[in-house]
């Protein structure tokens, strides 16, 4: 019995992770490509520059 509450809460954990680790990555691209949008917007970059820094994000 003890076996099996392990191997449940050792399989909750690891599904955990793995969701977190999959939602962190497309969420951490969006927030940088927002970033990156803002500072174009206010003067901070230039169009050449943001191009640039778009294309590397999106690598």
């Amino acid at each position: 019995m003890m076996l099996f509450w392990i191997l449940l809460i050792g399989v909750a954990i690891l599904g955990g992770i793995w969701l977190a680790r999959r939602g962190i990555g497309e969420r951490a691209r969006g927030d940088a490509q927002e970033i990156l949008r803002e500072r174009l917007a206010r003067g901070e970059i230039d169009v050449a520059e943001y191009e640039e820094r778009r294309k590397t994000l999106e690598k």
